[in-house]
């Protein structure tokens, strides 16, 4: 009688620390769980749709998790939107793409360059870390940016090409774009010697430093009157 009595009460007394611990767990707030950054190790690059709503189309119709390749081309639906990360060794990036917008996505070897082309519509970007070695450019039709390692920037480009562009955070650099450059994304340097001198030697040069706070406006009309000045 005196053994059952005394399992009864360990059972009891082990009842109530277990019940004790539990609501101990209960009241302590819930940490958010952090996002898992993704990474590439391997060669090539490849773009990950981290998130997608409304109607968003590569070919299809995309959903949250689906991969593409290099050369895919995206665009949005009225009233849809699509955060999208673009894999690359050495390359932590990730941009959100807004409604009724363009977007392309190349890449070179000779230099390693990354190139995201804003045909039309309004994109934000956020470049965390860039190794050296590796480029980071946003084209548009009438402008290039070439992006530093933790800076973010916003682009919004009408139908006819004309572009804003607004520096959130750390820096870039810009310059006027070669009609080539958009019309036949992604270009061939190899090929093409006369634009590749033409980028290197006098659009190089008038390169121009974004900081943060920087807004700029560039017309199509602009940028044909730049190139016009550049090529006498």
């Amino acid at each position: 009688m005196k053994v059952s009595k005394f399992i009864i009460v360990c059972f009891f007394m082990i009842g109530t620390v277990f019940c004790s611990a539990e609501q101990k767990k209960a009241e302590k707030p819930q940490e958010a769980e952090k996002p898992a950054v993704q990474t590439k190790t391997d060669s090539g690059l490849e773009i990950i749709m981290s998130f997608v709503s409304g109607d968003v189309f590569s070919g299809k119709k995309l959903s949250t998790g689906d991969r593409l390749s290099k050369g895919a081309s995206i665009s949005s639906s009225a009233q849809s939107i699509a955060d999208i990360q673009p894999l690359y060794p050495g390359l932590n990036t990730s941009l959100r793409m807004k409604e009724n917008s363009e977007l392309s996505f190349s890449e070179r070897t000779e230099p390693k360059e990354i190139l995201i082309y804003l045909k039309k519509g309004e994109a934000s970007f956020n470049a965390e870390n860039i190794q050296e070695g590796i480029l980071l450019t946003i084209l548009t039709p009438v402008i290039s940016v070439s992006l530093n390692k933790n800076s973010k920037l916003g682009l919004k480009v009408n139908r006819n090409g004309d572009t804003k562009l607004e520096m959130y955070e750390g820096k870039a650099l810009f310059r006027f774009a070669a009609k080539q450059e958009s019309e036949n994304f992604p270009v061939n340097l190899s090929e093409d010697f006369a634009l590749k001198g033409f980028k290197e030697k006098d659009l190089g040069a008038t390169q121009s430093d974004l900081e943060k706070g920087d807004k700029i406006s560039v017309t199509l009309k602009q940028r044909d009157d730049f190139l016009k000045k550049k090529r006498k």
